[in-house]
């Protein structure tokens, strides 16, 4: 299946949109996207958010789990990939 340069998701959502506007009377069109605009910018302001809050929180991430990494790996016998543990 080609791509047209969007996951195939949002390519279905913006077909289904485009479906659903071609049989909407005039009349019915403007509150209709209207509220298709208002809906997509409150999930672009949600991704946003989410992507922030994740990006504040990796690095306490990693501080905590890698050293608990390394220290399992010890316990198991496994040599990981790389030396520099201090990292």
């Amino acid at each position: 299946m080609a791509r047209l340069g969007r996951p195939a998701p949002v390519n279905s959502v913006f077909l289904f949109c485009h479906y659903k506007a071609e049989f909407l009377e005039d009349r019915h069109k403007w509150p209709a996207l209207t509220l298709f605009l208002a809906l997509l910018a409150g999930l672009a302001y949600g991704l946003a958010f989410f992507v922030q809050a994740t990006a504040a929180a990796l690095p306490g991430i990693a501080e905590k789990s890698v050293p608990a990494i390394i220290q399992w790996a010890n316990e198991h016998h496994i040599k990981l990939p790389f030396t520099d543990f201090e990292v």
